[in-house]
């Protein structure tokens, strides 16, 4: 009888077939239930704490509509088809779309991105960790001081720019500690990528005028003179604009403001304690997998011996 539950037990714990073993494992898990759920439990918890002692952070969103000048461009337009090889010649050319890629080019450069953070001192906030807020200076040596390019690359990753195919909208957005902050950096950035935009349009023009009068003062043709005058009047009402509009390439159809405390974006308490509770799950089946395996182990020996 004794050899017979021996052989019984042999053969339960040799590896049968894909199903039956399929079938081994569910029945392990089952009549390990309790670590499993000990393991669901801790993981939670611990999910919990997490959220619980995650910073806060919140999120500022600025939305806006590119600028459409259809009279400039349509005037632009016109004398450049009467006139489109001086046009190359002064270097004009484009329309609207290119001049909102070439803004959001610009938002995401890197020297904009450092000029905007060394504006307004944002080095110690993105890397606090290095920052010693009491004595206002940086806890580590020199030669480990972030840089302005060490900025870039952590606020570039705080930042996310959207653009509607269809409604041509464009989306900034920015993820920061502090609520209030967050909502006056994000405007602050738009308002200083109107201003950038505006103070090179206005170079442009001024250069493109200057170029366009040297040519006008060459040239004893009647149409060519008319051309370059047009291109001229263009360039005046370009650069007059620039100087009177506010809001120059995007105008802000919502700008960011900020939000309560509770708030925030991340961290989120209830993907935490899913995935911590997830987490521990796997933990309590690799820790049966291994007791199991560590269980046969001690009893091949034993066979052996008995043998």
């Amino acid at each position: 009888m004794k050899a017979r539950m021996n052989a019984e037990r042999a053969n339960v714990d040799e590896p049968g077939q894909p199903a039956s073993q399929l079938v081994d494992l569910v029945r392990l898990l089952w009549h390990s239930k309790h670590i499993l759920l000990i393991g669901v439990v801790i993981g939670c918890v611990s999910g919990l704490i997490g959220a619980w002692l995650t910073r806060p952070v919140y999120r500022a969103t600025v939305v806006m509509m590119p600028n459409q000048d259809t009279d400039l461009a349509g005037d632009l337009g016109s004398a450049l088809g009467q006139a489109g090889g001086l046009a190359a010649l002064v270097g004009l050319g484009g329309g609207g779309g290119k001049r909102v890629d070439e803004a959001i080019a610009v938002l995401e450069s890197r020297k904009f991105t450092e000029r905007f953070v060394d504006e307004f001192a944002l080095l110690p906030e993105l890397f606090p960790k290095a920052w010693d807020q009491s004595a206002r200076d940086w806890r580590v040596p020199a030669a480990r001081q972030p840089s302005l390019f060490d900025g870039f690359v952590r606020f570039d990753k705080l930042r996310r720019i959207k653009r509607d195919s269809k409604t041509g909208l464009v989306t900034l957005e920015l993820v920061w500690p502090d609520s209030a902050e967050a909502a006056e950096l994000a405007n602050s950035m738009v308002a200083r990528l109107n201003d950038e935009m505006r103070q090179r349009d206005i170079a442009e023009t001024t250069r493109t005028i200057d170029q366009l009068d040297v040519e006008l003062d060459r040239t004893e043709i009647i149409a060519v003179q008319a051309s370059i005058q047009k291109l001229i009047e263009a360039n005046v009402r370009r650069r007059t604009l620039a100087n009177t509009r506010h809001d120059y390439v995007f105008r802000v159809i919502d700008p960011a403001v900020a939000v309560g405390p509770g708030h925030y974006f991340r961290p989120q308490p209830l993907l935490y304690v899913a995935a911590g509770g997830f987490s521990g799950l796997l933990l309590g089946v690799v820790f049966v997998a291994l007791s199991r395996f560590a269980s046969l182990l001690r009893r091949s020996p034993r066979a052996a011996g008995c043998a």
